[in-house]
Parts: structure tokens; sequence; C-alpha cells
């Protein structure tokens, strides 16, 4: 414990270094063509980088605490996505797309998929969010694409660390930092519908691990309904998660959701 509280030091300065870089850096760009976006970024965002990283894991591993395991967790992945946020308006390579139709939509109300360059309207729930969140809020939609990434990054990194811990203890953070190192150059993590469809799913598993009765099974069912809205194939990685199951536990109960949700997924694709 004392080792832990001896981590806090470097914590802190790591911090502090992050949010001094970012004054210095932000907001990213490059001057013309030929430039490179890293020549902006201030040394100190490097050193940062390295301290956060170094400490977070060494006080997840320390700790005795799964509080203080998940929060780190939930820090790692923040700062392994942190030059996300020295950009004006959140990167990616969908999130301009995305925010395009977004803004049309908020401005038209028009989610016909059948126009020109509708090409997405026939999962409308992302937008519907933005429209709302948006209005409620009185957030620009580029500032609200950003908490957006922030919850679905903290969501991702939540529900791995609780589904970790149910089996391997006071490992789960490992299960968060594996997971995240090891997907950085094929998980496609933006403000984009794919993203948040893929939190939502995490939660879904994460809801299914815990003990099922009436009122699970209905939030499970919801939740799966909102990702069949969201994105056009994520829903399917949990109906084949169910059929897996049903299987190899020769489990009524899983076939009977596996038939159910293949259900509502077909009726959203063909309506």
């Amino acid at each position: 414990m004392k080792g832990t509280k001896l981590l806090l030091l470097p914590l802190v300065i790591g911090i502090i270094l992050m949010v001094y870089s970012w004054y210095l850096s932000y907001p990213l760009s490059v001057d013309s063509p030929n430039d490179f976006v890293f020549n902006h970024v201030s040394v100190l965002y490097w050193f940062s980088l390295s301290i956060l990283l170094t400490s977070l894991f060494m006080i997840a591993l320390t700790s005795e605490s799964n509080f203080s395991k998940w929060i780190c967790s939930v820090g790692i992945v923040v700062t392994i996505y942190s030059m996300s946020y020295f950009y004006s308006m959140l990167p990616g390579a969908d999130s301009q797309f995305f925010r395009g139709l977004t803004e049309y939509f908020i401005k038209t109300k028009n989610l016909n998929p059948l126009q020109l360059n509708h090409d997405y309207y026939q999962w409308p729930s992302f937008f519907i969010l933005a429209d709302i969140a948006t209005s409620v809020s009185g957030l620009e939609l580029a500032n609200f694409e950003f908490l957006l990434y922030t919850l679905i990054g903290f969501l991702l990194a939540t529900t791995l660390h609780v589904c970790a811990f149910k089996a391997y203890k006071n490992s789960g953070y490992l299960a968060v930092m594996a997971f995240f190192i090891s997907m950085f150059y094929f998980l496609n993590y933006q403000g984009a519908p794919f993203s948040l469809a893929l939190g939502l799913l995490f939660l879904l598993f994460m809801l299914e691990t815990r003990q099922s009765g009436p009122g699970s099974i209905v939030a499970m069912l919801v939740l799966f309904t909102s990702i069949s809205i969201t994105h056009a194939f994520v829903p399917l990685f949990f109906v084949l998660y169910l059929l897996v199951r049903s299987i190899l536990n020769r489990s009524k109960r899983y076939r009977n959701l596996c038939l159910l949700t293949l259900t509502i997924y077909f009726l959203v694709q063909f309506t």
C-alpha cells in the first residue's frame, strides 16, 4: 500500500505534463501537404505518455483495491488514445463522414434512407442520440463527439474489467491492457456507430455473465435492439455467442435467446 502511495507522485507529474503539452499543442494541424502532424506535438507529451502509462500500470499492479485497478484500467485506455483530444474536431477514419450525416439530420430531421447519400440512415439511433444530446445539453456537435468518444472508451474498459475480474479476480486490468494493445491497429475506435455498438455489445456480454432473471433478460433484449438499430453486423456477434453457448451447454435458455435475438435482428434489417 505504501508503494502505491509513492507512485501517486509520478502520476500527478504525468497528468500535469499531459495537460501542459495539450496547452502548448492544441489544436493540432498541419501547415502544408508536406508537413507532419507530429511536428506540432509538444515533446512534453511523449514524456507524459511514458510516465502515465508506467505509473498507472504500477499502481494497478501493487494496489489491493479493485476500485483502484478499475480506475487505472480506464486511465490507461484514455492515455493510449489521449492524442485524439489534441485536435479541434475528433479524428478518425469515418468521423468526418458521420459528422456530416449527423449535422444534416439535426438540421433537416430527415432520416429517409432511400435518398441520395443517405446510405447509413437505415440504422438511425446514432444520429437520434446525437440530436437529443446536443438539443438537451446545448453542446456543439464537435464537443459532443469528444464526450461520446470518452464514454465509449469508458464503457469498453469498464465492461472488459468487470468480465475479466469475475474470471481472474485481481487481474482484470491486464485483460483491458491486453485487449487495447493487441487491437490498437485493428479496432476502429472513434466517434462512430461501430464504436458505440461495440461498447453496447460489451455491456451486453457483461450482463449475460451476471445472474439471469426476468429483469436482466428484458435489459439484454432492449440493449440488443438498440445495437441492431445502430450497426449492421455488430449484433451478429452476440447471436453467434448465444448459438455457441447453446451447443456447448445444450441449454434451452441459450437456444431460445439465440432464436429471439436472431428474430429481432432480421426484423430490424428487413424493415
